[in-house]
């Protein structure tokens, strides 16, 4: 007996096409689109992932796109003369910090750990 889950689809083009460009304008998280479809939320993100590539735009790698961050309050004990300006510090995977002015231009912060990560 083979069940209706265990046959692969065809899906249309076009209706690929819709759907990555939904998906690609945002708004609408990409579980609401495969549950309204039917369409595994896997199968779209491939579709999405080589819409891109085959548009010539970056795809992020896993490790792009999950990065752990811990948020740290500044020490309370320091006078407020002596606290540093409201910013960010990113620790990057091989133990390079990054300290990132409030107002960095997000582009250019992006560009510098790619650089301190190599």
């Amino acid at each position: 007996m083979v069940l209706a889950s265990d046959q692969r689809r065809e899906h249309s083009p076009e209706l690929r096409a819709r759907l990555v460009a939904e998906m690609m304008r945002g708004g609408v998280p990409v579980t609401a689109i495969s549950q309204r479809e039917g369409i595994c939320t896997s199968v779209l993100h491939r579709w999405h992932r080589r819409a891109r590539q085959a548009a010539g735009l970056p795809v992020a790698t896993a490790a792009q796109r999950l990065v752990p961050v811990r948020v740290v309050p500044p020490a309370p004990t320091l006078p407020q003369a002596a606290r540093p300006a409201a910013g960010l510090e990113v620790v990057l995977g091989n133990g390079r910090v990054l300290r990132v002015p409030a107002g960095a231009d997000p582009v250019l912060v992006a560009q510098m750990a790619a650089a301190l990560e190599r």
